[in-house]
């Protein structure tokens, strides 16, 4: 008597008798092939759509945050970034791409994320999106697909009177004749009134100059400190709080930029009574580099704050895990380094 081979006995579960005999072994495999592409590193991924805040106003820009969770080594491909996004248009498109999970670093996330406003009000439609996960080594493929979002669209004006309601029209009443005295009074009152506008006008003009370069640094100290407080209390993931700080940086350098440029008055008809503008810094790490050749900040300070930003692009880049410790000593160099740079000049 034949003893039934293994793959005999696990397909006899799904047999039936036919013909006198049992299915096929190919049979039963074919049922089974569905069970297998579930486990698949491509089928295993999950997309999220997230809307940063809403409702909002006509024109304010907001954030919408396509995140797809994978296995390590998949490829992702998102939908081509356009000028419009259903009923909104795209303002900007950025990516953050492969970051380990803290609970599992055997899988990925890759996050894009779109920055969307509406110049019309009323509930307005984010379309379906969709995501193509390729497995390692260009395996399996699977489509993922978001669920429509609408988002409400408020208007700046507020109760608004109804254009359909008509008050009565009152009749005709003449205004009283004005007497001498009051004209001449009036004319006091309003010429004592541009007075004091011109002077606080004048007064404005002068604080916004004299702080005006201050103001940029004030900022990215205020945000960093609040990152950082936020980062402590487990408010931020590591890998959000990193590229949070770059966005910081990148603002920072470019409103610095601005203000050189505009603090440039000098009146290019007449000679130049000093030594030409060489320096341009358009990126924090050409700022670092500009104070530290300036001697602004001392060289100890100046090490630990690259050291800081080299460890940040390892964590966001190279897949390297950091503490939230960690992470918050790397955002408070970076602050403490701004606050040293701006206290030296």
């Amino acid at each position: 008597m034949n003893t039934p081979r293994p793959a005999d006995r696990q397909c006899h579960r799904f047999s039936a008798p036919l013909s006198g005999g049992r299915l096929p072994v190919w049979l039963c495999l074919a049922s089974l092939l569905p069970l297998w592409l579930a486990s698949s590193p491509a089928a295993s991924a999950e997309v999220d759509l997230q809307v940063t805040d809403q409702p909002i106003q006509v024109a304010q820009p907001i954030w919408l945050e396509l995140t797809v969770t994978a296995a390590a080594g998949a490829k992702i491909n998102f939908p081509e970034p356009g000028e419009a996004l259903g009923d909104f248009e795209v303002l900007q498109v950025r990516d953050i791409d492969d970051i380990p999970l803290a609970e599992d670093p055997q899988r990925r996330r890759w996050t894009r994320r779109f920055q969307i406003e509406s110049l019309l009000a009323g509930p307005r439609r984010v379309p379906p999106l969709e995501v193509t996960v390729v497995a390692t080594g260009g395996g399996d493929k699977t489509t993922l697909r978001t669920d429509p979002v609408t988002i409400t669209v408020t208007s700046v004006l507020e109760e608004r009177t109804d254009p359909t309601q008509f008050r009565d029209i009152d009749t005709v009443v003449d205004p009283p004749p004005t007497p001498p005295e009051a004209n001449l009074r009036w004319l006091w009152w309003a010429g004592g009134l541009a007075a004091g506008v011109a002077v606080m006008a004048a007064a404005a003009v002068v604080w916004m100059r004299r702080t005006r370069r201050r103001w940029p640094t004030e900022w990215a100290v205020e945000q960093l400190s609040e990152l950082e407080s936020a980062t402590e209390r487990a408010e931020w993931e590591p890998d959000a709080a990193l590229a949070r700080m770059s966005e910081i940086l990148e603002t920072l350098a470019q409103r610095r930029a601005v203000q050189d440029d505009a603090s440039d008055t000098s009146d290019a008809t007449q000679p130049a009574t000093g030594p030409a503008k060489t320096t341009e810094v358009t990126s924090f790490a050409e700022w670092i580099q500009h104070a530290a050749s300036a001697g602004q900040v001392d060289a100890a300070r100046t090490e630990r704050v690259r050291e800081a930003l080299r460890t940040s692009d390892q964590a966001r880049f190279a897949g390297r895990n950091l503490s939230r410790e960690q992470t918050a000593a790397i955002l408070r160099s970076v602050r403490e380094w701004i606050v040293a740079q701006r206290e030296a000049t």
